[in-house]
């Protein structure tokens, strides 16, 4: 499993990250140089639909450009230079409901609470942006996998869900 950050930055997110992985700094890892080499590649797309695996197969066959997004600049990059018949998607779209959640901590007097985490969040992302500003992409997803850093996000959406 390897955790990335969104390299095209939809904005969908509270808080977004800012970089462009286009820029000569970026420096994208390539597989052949690397240990990493996962024996299957899933990448965020919908489980119940074909677009992820038709993208792929349209990449192989030199019909499709490989836009910022990760899942193209990791995941069908990697899986072409390591010869995978396939990608695999794996996600399902469906509601967030951050709304229910704001009603949860007001409700029990916990707004404070949860705007601190936010704040939080929002200066982990800056920290994040920060640190994409003087390192690569492969220094970034290598600071971002690691076990304190991992600990930390999961943690975040642990004390999370505490607000229902």
């Amino acid at each position: 499993m390897l955790g990335v950050y969104h390299m095209a930055n939809p904005g969908h997110d509270f808080f977004n990250t800012q970089a462009d992985v286009f820029s000569r700094r970026s420096a994208r890892p390539r597989s052949r140089s690397s240990p990493f080499r996962p024996p299957k590649i899933a990448v965020e797309g919908d489980v119940f639909s074909d677009r992820i695996a038709k993208r792929y197969a349209d990449y192989l066959a030199g019909r499709y450009e490989l836009t910022r997004d990760e899942s193209d600049q990791i995941g069908l990059r990697l899986a072409g230079e390591l010869g995978h018949k396939t990608v695999y998607a794996v996600d399902v779209d469906g509601e967030f409901p951050f709304q229910r959640i704001v009603d949860f901590a007001k409700a029990s007097g916990r707004s404070k609470e949860l705007d601190a985490m936010m704040g939080e969040i929002g200066g982990m992302v800056k920290a994040q942006n920060a640190y994409l500003a003087s390192h690569t992409i492969l220094e970034t997803l290598l600071y971002m996998n690691s076990n304190d850093k991992v600990a930390e996000d999961v943690g975040f959406y642990y004390r999370k869900v505490q607000f229902g």
